[in-house]
């Protein structure tokens, strides 16, 4: 399953791994990435995967949507957690375009990561900014609605 977002340039390709799901996002920019899966409103209540891109290495952190336009790292939430169930496997930036691959596991370990069932139609956020920064303001946003594959 993939889509390819004409208004920001972003592309996400989703495959079903043994894992779980395996994530290949790509976005003009060589500043942080981000998907969103299954907000309420704006970002609120959404499990949001961020991307950067530090000095060359990809870098994955996991948040949640605490309110409209607010994330807050589940580590912060719950302190138990471990970002165990999130793994880059791949980064590239071709002087225009980065290119992250990551594994995001099925199992749900608490109540701040959404249930990635396959066959499920879920709604997926996605933003990006010009800066590595990820206190920075996406420069484009968007979203889809797609169906997980089996």
């Amino acid at each position: 399953m993939s889509f390819n977002n004409g208004k920001t340039g972003i592309k996400v390709t989703v495959d079903k791994v043994t894992e779980g799901y395996q994530f290949t996002v790509t976005a003009p920019t060589e500043g942080w990435v981000s998907l969103g899966f299954e907000p309420s409103s704006v970002m609120k209540d959404s499990e949001s995967i961020i991307l950067s891109n530090l000095k060359g290495n990809g870098l994955i952190y996991h948040y949640f949507g605490t309110a409209r336009e607010v994330v807050t790292p589940i580590s912060t939430l719950d302190s138990a957690y471990k970002n165990d169930n999130l793994a880059v496997k791949s980064f590239s930036y071709d002087g225009k375009v980065s290119t992250y691959v990551f594994v995001r596991t099925e199992k749900v370990k608490n109540k701040y990561i959404k249930e990635l069932t396959p066959g499920k139609k879920i709604k997926i956020l996605f933003a990006y900014s010009t800066s590595s920064d990820i206190s920075s303001m996406h420069a484009k946003a968007g979203s889809e609605t797609v169906t997980l594959p089996n």
